[in-house]
C-alpha cells in the first residue's frame, strides 16, 4: 500500500487518489461506488480491465440494466475512462480505466511513505524525501481471461456448470428441463440466437410469469334453463 502526504500548498488537484478516496466520494451513489472499487480491483499493471457488462452484473448480483446505467454516470463525472472495442462478439468487451488511480504523479515536495502490511498486522514504515515526480505503478500484473468450458444439453443450448447449478437451484431439475427443452426448440425451428442461454431461460421465465398474470382469469357459469340441463356462458 503506498500513502502519500504532501506539505504545504504544493498538492496537485490530480493527486493520486486511493480506493477510499472512492468511499467517501460524495458524488457517488453507493451502487456506483461498488461497481467503480470492482473495476479497481479487476484492474492489471496497465490500469484497465476488461470486464463484459453482464460479468459485472452477475459477479456483483445486480441487474443488468443497473449495471448499464452506474457505469454512464461513472463516466459522466470523470470517474472512469471507456474505450469502445473495435470489433464486437466474444472476447471484446469494453476497456475500462479508473481515472484517478492510473498513472498520475505526485508533487515533487512530497514525503513518500511506503507501508508494508502483512496477515499479523505489523507494519514498516519507511520515509524518504521524494525530489522527482513519480508515478503510481501496480504489482498487480492481469491474468488471462480463460471462457469457462460450457456444456452441451440436447442439440442446441449450452450453460456452464455453475450456470446449470444455479438454474438447478432455482427452477428444479424436472421444470429446468423443461425451460432447457423450450429453449433448443425454439433455436432449431426458428434460428434463435443468443449471446447467453442462461440469461434467456431466465429471460423467458419472467416474460412467462408477466403474461400469466396480465391475463385476465375466464370464469365459467352454469345457468339453468326449462329442460333442466345446465349450459354453459363464458364470461
Amino acid at each position: 500500500m503506498i500513502l502519500s502526504v504532501c506539505g504545504g500548498d504544493q498538492v496537485n488537484e490530480n493527486y493520486l487518489k486511493t480506493p477510499i478516496d472512492l468511499l467517501i466520494d460524495k458524488v457517488l451513489n453507493p451502487t456506483d461506488k461498488l461497481i467503480a472499487q470492482y473495476l479497481l480491483w479487476r484492474q492489471g499493471g496497465n490500469g484497465h480491465c476488461w470486464p463484459a457488462e453482464r460479468t459485472i452484473a452477475i459477479d456483483l448480483n445486480l441487474n443488468l440494466n443497473t449495471v448499464q446505467n452506474s457505469i454512464a454516470r461513472l463516466a459522466k463525472n470523470k470517474k472512469i475512462s471507456i474505450q469502445k472495442p473495435q470489433k464486437r462478439g466474444r472476447g471484446h468487451s469494453n476497456r475500462y480505466s479508473v481515472i484517478d488511480l492510473k498513472n498520475q504523479s505526485i508533487e515533487s515536495n512530497c514525503i513518500k511513505k511506503s507501508v508494508s502490511i502483512d496477515l499479523k498486522n505489523q507494519s514498516v514504515i519507511d520515509l524518504k524525501n521524494s525530489t522527482e515526480n513519480k508515478p503510481y505503478k501496480s504489482n498487480h500484473k492481469k491474468e488471462p481471461h480463460t471462457p469457462e468450458a460450457k456444456t452441451k444439453y440436447l442439440d442446441f443450448v449450452y450453460l456452464t456448470d455453475e450456470e446449470y447449478r444455479k438454474l438447478l437451484d432455482q427452477f428444479g431439475e424436472a421444470i429446468l428441463k423443461e425451460k432447457i427443452t423450450e429453449l433448443n426448440n425454439g433455436i432449431g425451428s426458428k434460428g434463435y440466437k443468443y449471446k447467453s442461454h442462461y440469461f434467456t431461460i431466465l429471460s423467458w421465465d419472467r416474460k412467462n410469469e408477466k403474461n400469466k398474470f396480465s391475463k385476465p382469469e375466464r370464469r365459467d357459469y352454469r345457468v339453468p334453463v326449462e329442460s333442466g340441463f345446465g349450459q354453459t356462458v363464458a364470461v
